[in-house]
Formats: C-alpha cells, structure tokens, sequence
C-alpha cells in the first residue's frame, strides 16, 4: 500500500486500469474513482482544512491550471460519449420504459438517443468555455506568493 501512496498518478491509474484492457468494469470504476476524488478535493479545499490542502494563492493557482489542463480529455470524452449513444439511434433492440407502458414517443427511442447525445456535445462545448475561465484564474494566481515569515 505505501507504493501506492507514493506512485506517480499516471502509473496508479495504468495499474489499475490497463489502456489495453478496456472493459465495462474498468470504465465504471474509473469513474466512481473521479467522482471521489472530486469528493476528496471538495472536502480537504473545504473551509475548515482550506489552509493546509491551499496553503497560498500560488497553489490554489496550481489546482486551477492542472484542472485546466484536464479540459481537452473531459470535453474529448463527452464527444466520444456523444458519439457512442448515437450509435445507438438505429438499434432494434433499443426501447423506452414508455414504450413498456404502450406510450411510444414520436421518433421512438432513437428521439431519446439523438437527444442525449445532443446534450452531451453541448456538455463538451461548456467543459471547452470552462477551461478558458480556469486559465484566466489560473494565470492570475501565479502574479503572487506569500513572503516566506510574513
């Protein structure tokens, strides 16, 4: 467990999910990962611990411009998300839960799937504007730092 902790982060996340192994597992799990880590970051950057986790404007800087540097592979995967589910559009073995209750949608199920993957490309579009605003913060943080003994 102590090579874990000291692991340089692309190497923890090879070992734990091989690029040349991709499964249904490997991506859920990846994901549940992210969604704790951003737990993780939330609580530790939280008002009570703010001071030891963000010790000075230049590393909460720091924390902006590697989230920025995140954007391109967020909004990279919202498109790939996007243009999975549209794969799906002409799927005979795709149906809703409305039409189990005989409520069929115009369009069928392919409405709800080029709706979703609408809605992804538009969530990939605003991860892309949000990486210009974190660069800007970003930026800003690194015009100062605090004198050491002040």
């Amino acid at each position: 467990m102590a090579n874990v902790k000291t692991m340089p982060a692309a190497d923890l996340i090879a070992h734990l999910h091989p690029h040349d192994q991709p499964s249904r597992e490997h991506t859920l799990a990846a994901v549940a990962q992210i969604r704790e880590l951003v737990r993780y970051l939330a609580t530790v950057t939280g008002p009570h611990t703010a001071s030891t986790a963000l010790p000075a404007p230049n590393v909460v800087s720091d924390v902006s411009l590697i989230l920025r540097d995140t954007m391109p592979d967020l909004a990279e995967l919202f498109q790939a998300l996007s243009a999975r589910t549209e794969q799906f559009a002409d799927s005979r073995r795709l149906y809703t839960y409305l039409e189990d209750d005989g409520d069929v949608p115009p369009g069928g199920a392919a409405h709800y799937v080029e709706q979703a993957a609408t809605k992804l490309r538009d969530v990939a579009s605003t991860v892309n504007m949000l990486r210009a605003d974190l660069d800007t913060a970003g930026e800003a943080g690194t015009m100062f730092n605090l004198r050491a003994g002040a």
